[in-house]
């Protein structure tokens, strides 16, 4: 596969690969695979609602959350091309955008593979996403990778800069699309609704919270960042432009672009560990987590009514819930949840 992807994209700005072996094989993978919907990835969902936010409000088309399939969905949506499927192996979608933009400019004429390969115009990224099934022993690997390449050197920084920032989101929403379709195979007709080869395959236990607290700090982390970059590009060009050592000091509009940056990893980290504590069952960190967020969300509402500190203290409430004895998980949901969070 990776030789007909180099055709494709054969010098690539930004790569991210994931696999996941699946206790079915190939043709039942592939037909979970085509079943996927966003109502099966609740994380995901939480992801790609807020990246899509700026172009619901301008009526723009996305991607929204329904149980039509994943697939059929990315078919019909004609920004989207399809460049390789063979079914029961693979399937290959491209496209080219500004993908940095709060609502990507989609590319002009891109209606077939050959527009795809044809396509230089500067100022664009273009990306492919492929998935792979490969047979192995009593299951399969499916093997999903994306890869994008800017149609000029401006295009190719811009691009690399806005990656480091959506790569973590990227990643969570194609281990959440593997491990979606491991849960569909488990409960195929002729296939056991529990496999212990596969743990990931374990479905949710009735009840469980489709998002908790960690994925929303951790989201909250992702848009800091990323509104930091567009806000403060100026600012931040001038850091890069002096040399970034002592770049700040007698800059107030610098120095304040820093902190704006650096609070978004802290959020993002925040998250994880609260992550690890929902999925070990701690519940005294959750409470406190909650509490700190609270806190933290009522002073910044205080001294800035209309910033969005009303977001940490709703993920301090949630926190709360969470980490109510009477919603801690069972040994089941938890190890479910180790594997979603993570």
């Amino acid at each position: 596969m990776a030789n007909e992807l180099d055709l494709l994209i054969p010098d690539y700005v930004s790569r991210s690969q994931h696999r996941l072996w699946i206790a079915a094989p190939p043709e039942q993978v592939w037909e979970a695979m085509l079943a996927v919907a966003l109502t099966d990835l609740p994380l995901a969902r939480t992801l790609l609602a807020a990246r899509n936010l700026p172009a619901r409000l301008r009526g723009s088309p996305t991607v929204r959350s329904c149980p039509r399939p994943l697939a059929q969905l990315f078919r019909d949506d004609d920004r989207w091309v399809t460049l390789i499927e063979e079914p029961g192996r693979r399937l290959v979608v491209g496209r080219a955008a500004r993908f940095w933009e709060l609502v990507p400019t989609a590319a002009p004429g891109i209606g077939s593979r050959s527009d795809f390969l044809a396509f230089s115009e500067p100022g664009f990224a273009k990306a492919v996403v492929s998935h792979e099934i490969v047979p192995d022993g009593a299951g399969s690997y499916l093997i999903t990778e994306t890869r994008v390449v800017g149609t000029d050197a401006r295009a190719r920084r811009v691009f690399a800069a806005y990656w480091q920032v959506i790569r973590p989101g990227v990643g969570l929403i194609r281990r959440s699309t593997l491990k979606a379709v491991s849960r569909r195979c488990a409960v195929l007709p002729g296939r056991s609704q529990t496999s212990e080869a596969v743990p990931a395959a374990t479905p949710p236990m009735p009840g469980a919270l489709p998002v908790r607290a960690s994925g929303l700090l951790q989201l909250l982390g992702v848009a800091h960042a990323a509104v930091g970059v567009i806000k403060y590009r100026s600012e931040l060009a001038a850091i890069a432009s002096d040399g970034v050592f002592n770049a700040v000091k007698g800059h107030p509009d610098r120095l304040l672009a820093f902190w704006f940056l650096v609070v978004a990893p802290a959020l993002w980290m925040c998250g994880r560990l609260l992550a690890v504590a929902e999925s070990t069952g701690h519940l005294k960190v959750q409470v406190a987590a909650g509490r700190l967020l609270i806190g933290l969300g009522l002073v910044g509402i205080l001294v800035m009514p209309t910033s969005p500190f009303w977001a940490l203290g709703a993920v301090g409430v949630i926190a709360l819930r969470d980490g109510s004895p009477r919603r801690s998980p069972t040994p089941e949901t938890r190890r479910y949840d180790v594997t979603r969070s993570l």
